[in-house]
């Protein structure tokens, strides 16, 4: 595998895991595999481990590492398509400390720069002093979560984006399967609430001059009143991304993005039920291709063509 495919594979496995798509170690599989299917994974024995160990498979190193929070999903929603802009490894801390996991891949990647996602809320001080150790750190963080989601994004498309993926403030599983998609399509996310279009989400999409914006979920994530306040400031054509329930949005994510060269022949599934419990790696790659599926315990029925 090349280096830049190894790049490209460790940010889409980044990710995945960082958003959860990978259960923990110990987890019980249920049900049976599937015959003929042939199942990899990579894991650890928490979520950072996971994270590493993902990082580690595919980087022999890397000049900039992203560090997120290891317990709050929009920092790692936001952060995977960043990531993937910059080829980069996602790395997790946990509250106050930086596990010792991710220490020992920071120590064996040796990057020259760490981009902590999240403000001191969410990754203190304390754990910046600790990165500091092995490399330049600099922090992208706004005054709320909304706020830091739009500066990643304008952090990694300072000129502007052609499309922009709107997810709910509210849960992840929507959000999960279009972090996905949006690094696929070189494209950021950026926060929403239910009904309610933010101001820094405002002003982060007159910055970016989308000419598409694609709303993940349903109307029960993201309400149509936000599709017509995006009027108000983007002239971006607006479309929808979502089913009847979360799984059926991430069918509909997927089979959107199956156009842009995506290689079905490696899908990564995961679980809709709880998001700390499914950190893996949230990144994408335009050469090597692995789409998203979050799914309850089971596999849902198969739907109609």
């Amino acid at each position: 595998m090349s280096n830049s495919r190894s790049r490209r594979l460790a940010t889409i496995l980044a990710l995945v895991s960082l958003l959860g798509l990978l259960p923990p170690a110990g987890a019980q599989e249920p049900g049976t595999p599937q015959p003929g299917l042939p199942t990899e994974r990579l894991q650890g024995d928490s979520r950072f481990g996971t994270a590493a160990a993902v990082a580690r498979a595919a980087f022999e190193r890397s000049d900039t590492v992203y560090v997120a929070p290891g317990g709050a999903f929009a920092f790692a929603l936001a952060g995977g398509p960043r990531a993937h802009r910059a080829a980069a490894p996602i790395l997790l801390t946990d509250g106050p400390t930086v596990p010792d996991a991710t220490i020992q891949e920071l120590q064996r990647l040796q990057p020259h720069e760490i981009a902590v996602l999240g403000g001191v809320d969410v990754v203190p001080e304390e754990v910046v002093t600790t990165l500091a150790g092995f490399g330049t750190v600099r922090r992208i963080a706004g005054d709320n979560v909304v706020d830091t989601v739009a500066r990643i994004a304008l952090d990694g498309w300072p000129d502007g984006a052609d499309t922009v993926y709107l997810a709910t403030a509210q849960d992840f599983p929507d959000a999960l399967a279009g972090g996905v998609a949006a690094a696929i399509d070189d494209a950021p996310i950026l926060l929403v609430q239910r009904d309610y279009l933010p101001p820094e989400t405002a002003a982060a999409l007159r910055q970016l001059g989308p000419s598409h914006v694609r709303l993940l979920g349903g109307n029960a994530a993201i309400t149509d009143g936000v599709a017509l306040q995006l009027g108000e400031v983007t002239d971006a054509v607006p479309g929808r991304l979502g089913g009847s329930t979360r799984i059926h949005t991430a069918v509909e994510v997927n089979t959107a993005v199956r156009p842009s060269g995506l290689d079905v022949a490696n899908v990564w599934i995961a679980t809709a039920e709880n998001f700390p419990r499914r950190h893996g790696r949230h990144a994408s790659s335009r050469r090597v291709r692995r789409r998203a599926a979050a799914h309850p315990p089971r596999l849902p029925a198969p739907r109609g063509p």
